[in-house]
């Protein structure tokens, strides 16, 4: 295998990882909320074990068949690598089950997951998607502020569905009320 590929590999895993690393920290809550805005049967929860291991194991074995190519080594590191994607990919296949439940990281996940209905989940995350970029920056880097944002989207959806079902209609723009 050429090394260039070997070396591209190891990149581009390395990458993910470091993805993965911003998203565990609370940095980059784009990724995971729009994984909410999909109709689904079963609800998917982000599942960082899965991701964490798959590229972890790509890192191991591209670097470890990089370096035992340019140095001349016979480690087996890159078992250890395979054995990572081999169960990233066995843990990503098996997602969605019934008796899947979200993973405690990252925390404002965790939380939001806890006190949440899927509908106001959806609506959190379509919100975001017409957030400017800046605000979306703002709100990734400042949990309490993404708290906050979050629980005025989920007044907004109780008070979306709660006047819709008092009208008996499925919907109504909750500006009528106000007249």
């Amino acid at each position: 295998m050429s090394i260039v590929v070997l070396a591209v590999v190891a990149l581009v895993s390395l990458g993910f990882l470091i993805r993965l690393t911003l998203i565990l920290s609370g940095r980059l809550k784009g990724i995971i909320l729009r994984r909410w805005e999909l109709y689904q049967p079963n609800e998917i929860f982000f599942d960082p074990v899965s991701h964490m291991s798959f590229w972890g194991g790509m890192a191991l074995l591209s670097i470890g068949l990089l370096v035992a190519a340019q140095f001349r080594l016979n480690t087996p590191v890159y078992l250890l690598g395979a054995a990572g994607i081999a169960f990233g990919y066995w843990r990503s296949s098996r997602q969605g089950e019934p008796d899947d439940e979200p993973f405690p990281l990252p925390l404002w996940y965790a939380e939001l997951v806890r006190r949440t209905t899927r509908e106001e989940r959806r609506h959190i995350a379509y919100r975001w998607l017409y957030l400017p970029d800046g605000t979306r920056h703002a709100l990734s880097d400042n949990d309490a502020a993404f708290r906050l944002w979050a629980d005025l989207m989920i007044v907004s959806t109780i008070q979306y569905t709660h006047v819709g079902l008092a009208a008996g209609k499925d919907s109504i723009p909750i500006w009528e009320n106000w007249q």
